[in-house]
């Protein structure tokens, strides 16, 4: 990971929720958190870019255990003051694409708005195969601004020069489904969701993918 991408979101970390809520768009977040909160039991988890614990409350409370990683210590150290008290969450620094996870270490992997931030996303996805138990799952609620028009987008970058103070994140967008044509990955669902109040909200995939 590029010291400079890790600079980045621990500079970002006292003003995260704040700036995601206005870049993405307001009920995003929310949207997909009520989604997981319909999701079954879940196992054994290891979210990676947990970031300040959004949604690391919610895991919390439908798994056994959760390892909550992000590549910013910045950001780590604020998830584990939201999460105090919660005695099934610990919390690493650790890189998706290439992990200190043994083999078939968990249940269920969580990745909510983390994929634009890896460099090379398809590694990732090899490293969860590689981490995930027999039959495990991950579940991805990755945005994707490649699926808005062109005025939509063009909508999307200004409120986001605004939302980060003029300095855009370190970030690259693909589908989750362009993905999965070079993983091996069955895909149980893959949903587009969109806050329907806000036209140039950026639509989030959510996709439930099984390991082959």
């Amino acid at each position: 990971m590029a010291k400079s991408k890790i600079d980045y979101w621990s500079e970002s970390s006292q003003g995260y929720d704040k700036s995601v809520d206005s870049a993405l768009g307001g009920n995003i977040r929310p949207l997909i958190n009520e989604n997981l909160k319909l999701e079954g039991h879940l196992g054994t988890v290891v979210e990676f870019g947990c970031g300040t614990g959004y949604f690391t409350k919610t895991l919390a409370g439908k798994a056994e255990h959760v390892v909550a990683t992000d590549f910013s210590d910045d950001m780590l150290r604020i998830a584990q003051t939201q999460l105090e008290g919660f005695d099934n969450v610990e919390f690493k620094n650790e890189n998706w694409q290439h992990t200190t996870f043994a083999d078939e270490t968990f249940d269920t992997i969580f990745a909510g708005f983390v994929i634009p931030c890896v460099d090379d996303k398809v590694q990732a996805l090899k490293e969860s195969q590689r981490i995930l138990k027999p039959a495990g799952r991950i579940i991805i609620a990755s945005p994707n601004i490649l699926l808005l028009s062109r005025f939509r987008l063009f909508q999307f970058l200004c409120r986001n020069v605004l939302a980060w103070r003029g300095k855009l994140p370190p970030v690259s967008f693909r589908s989750v489904s362009e993905l999965l044509d070079e993983t091996t990955f069955t895909v149980e669902s893959l949903d587009v969701m969109k806050d329907l109040s806000n036209p140039s909200s950026a639509p989030v995939e959510y996709a439930k993918l099984l390991k082959s």
